[in-house]
């Protein structure tokens, strides 16, 4: 729920677990800087195409503000080691079109320093939330 202007959420906290063969979603305790994090399963999987059908986590939220809205996602530091293409994921709300995001791209050696020494790495996209305030 928005409070501030902000919604929060934990990455094991979602609402609903979308797995398809082979792609599972594993918890990982105590990484990060909070709680925990999640993970595709197996790790070597192939890309998956980002549409209704694909492996992905759920979160309910509830806005009180509308319009433009910036999501970060905390990522750990990784290599760029998928075919020099980068890691990607992509971010929707309700039947937006799914966003991706490429957790390598324009990144220089510089950030990936940084990002190991802060343990973390920052993903960003932009939305618009609509009138209506329940959004999965």
């Amino acid at each position: 729920m928005e409070s501030n202007g902000y919604i929060s959420i934990e990455a094991e906290h979602y609402s609903r677990a979308v797995n398809t063969h082979p792609i599972t979603w594993q918890k990982i305790p105590d990484m990060g800087r909070t709680l925990s994090a999640i993970t595709p399963f197996p790790v070597t999987a192939p890309v998956q195409p980002a549409h209704g059908d694909s492996p992905c986590l759920e979160y309910w939220t509830y806005f009180f503000s509308k319009g433009e809205v910036t999501v970060k996602v905390y990522l750990s530091p990784t290599l760029n080691y998928h075919n020099n293409q980068g890691l990607r994921y992509a971010v929707s709300f309700d039947n937006e079109p799914p966003q991706l995001v490429n957790m390598h791209a324009d990144r220089t050696f510089q950030d990936w320093e940084q990002s190991v020494s802060n343990n973390i790495t920052t993903g960003i996209s932009r939305h618009v939330i609509p009138e209506r305030a329940n959004i999965y």
